[in-house]
């Protein structure tokens, strides 16, 4: 549960986006209040408060943002730090997985987010995968995913990446290696029947869900750093207990709440930016 809590506090792709949201939001309620609000409980209308109190207000919350915003730059300095010490550790954790075949296949079969995601094709290629590491960015917040792969019946590459950088307003944006595909050995694309302009039939290529889309070219997705931070910061620093399959309900209960509270905070943040369109 302490691994899992402090792996999400101390997530660098969100942890200063969050804070500078939350202080920015405060703020933003204390300068701008809505003076006649009718309360709900009373139907009164809320008091007027003196301009000079909310100016004393505002001061108060933006030093309390700087110092939340300090915090999240150190807590991101220690963690790189923290990295560091450990690039030895695994380097020699790599070597030992190397030798178990399919061990990295079984983490991400037993792992309860992953395991939704891959498709029988997905697994089919994954008896190749022979490592994944993970690498920090040295000079920003970044990081980069990189799953290695020995020859097999797919493509040609021996190492497929996702490499994800944040502006500074933490905004993440990705590049992707691309798959180099065997001939007739794609599976995240599909032929479909259409008719073509002159009535001959003709083939349309659609693209197919599977987790190796992940490492497609052309734009990405911006919300698949969700996913790859789930390697960056739960699978890739303890693979082992989900190898032999150590994750029981509590743990389960513990993904399901905080992807609940993701969701409960998006519906406040949609529901928010209805009601200020409204009025």
């Amino acid at each position: 549960y302490q691994r899992r809590v402090m792996g999400r506090a101390t997530n660098q792709s969100f942890i200063m986006a969050d804070r500078k949201q939350k202080s920015k939001k405060a703020a933003e309620a204390v300068v701008e209040p809505k003076r006649q609000k009718k309360n709900e409980t009373n139907n009164q209308e809320q008091p007027e408060v003196p301009y000079d109190l909310l100016e004393q207000l505002e001061q108060v919350q933006q030093e309390v943002g700087a110092i939340d915003e300090k915090c999240a730059q150190d807590i991101i300095e220690l963690e790189k730090r923290m990295n560091k010490l450990k690039e030895p550790h695994f380097k020699t954790r790599s070597e030992i997985l190397r030798k178990i075949d399919s061990f990295w296949k079984t983490v991400l079969m037993h792992h309860p987010t992953m395991r939704n995601l891959l498709t029988p094709s997905d697994l089919d290629a994954l008896d190749a995968l022979q490592d994944i590491t993970v690498e920090e960015h040295d000079e920003s917040t970044g990081f980069k995913l990189l799953l290695h792969f020995k020859p097999n019946p797919y493509f040609t590459d021996s190492v497929v990446w996702k490499d994800y950088t944040f502006d500074d307003e933490m905004i993440p944006s990705a590049t992707a290696s691309g798959i180099n595909w065997k001939a007739g050995k794609n599976f995240t694309q599909t032929k479909k029947k259409a008719e073509s302009k002159k009535g001959k039939r003709a083939h349309e290529e659609t693209e197919a869900p599977s987790f190796f889309s992940l490492f497609s070219e052309g734009d990405p997705l911006l919300d698949d750093s969700e996913i790859a931070d789930i390697f960056r910061t739960d699978i890739y620093p303890d693979p082992v207990k989900y190898y032999f399959g150590d994750v029981d309900s509590d743990d389960d209960a513990l993904l399901a709440e905080m992807d609940e509270e993701d969701d409960d905070e998006n519906e406040d943040d949609e529901g928010q930016d209805e009601e200020d369109a409204d009025e």
